[in-house]
């Protein structure tokens, strides 16, 4: 009610695209028109990513960099006393890791509530990428696949990318590093790991 009249500043910081864009743009909301200015965070520079790892060797900053990328979220984490593998061990490989999880941290409501976009994350990173092969690989219709695929793109979780041979052909990759990771070794593994 006060906020022309006073010095009140929001910051409202979410990594969920679609929902902040929704929310920005949903005339019943209370935020519709009330944006000043916008700002899309992209994950750090390899040179700030490599500065988490200060005191690390070449080759661990290579290894934590090539799984977890340059978020700063998932490179918080890590134990610089500690080795790679025990670092894996820790954040991902048990009950309490805090990276365990990491698809709820990350994705929407909307895609963690559905099963099916996850069978469609993990086909993607088990190496079927492009429509036709995630389609026969899920048993499903590539109009199907394609649908969902829209929403995964304009969350901006998975990216479509044009191969390199003479085809042209279009295929995807899942955005996040860690999460292409956690697709293709942890999902399956969840239970085993609980134990």
């Amino acid at each position: 009610n006060h906020a022309k009249e006073s010095q009140l500043m929001i910051l409202l910081s979410g990594s969920n695209i679609s929902f902040m864009e929704k929310e920005m743009k949903n005339r019943t909301s209370p935020l519709y028109k009330r944006k000043t200015f916008a700002m899309k965070i992209a994950p750090l520079a390899f040179k700030d990513a490599v500065a988490f790892l200060k005191g690390i060797s070449l080759e661990g900053k290579a290894s934590y960099l090539s799984l977890f990328g340059s978020h700063p979220y998932y490179l918080s984490f890590i134990d610089k006393r500690a080795s790679f593998e025990d670092n894996l061990q820790e954040l991902v490989y048990s009950k309490e890791g805090p990276l365990l999880d990491a698809p709820n941290d990350v994705l929407t409501s909307s895609v963690r509530e559905s099963a099916f976009y996850n069978s469609i994350l993990s086909a993607i990173s088990k190496g079927y990428i492009t429509i036709d092969a995630i389609a026969e690989y899920l048993e499903e219709t590539a109009p199907k696949i394609g649908k969902y695929l829209d929403r995964l793109l304009k969350d901006a979780i998975v990216e479509k990318k044009v191969m390199f041979n003479s085809t042209r052909k279009t295929y995807y990759a899942i955005r996040d590093r860690f999460l292409d990771f956690w697709y293709r070794f942890i999902m399956d593994e969840e239970s085993r790991i609980a134990i």
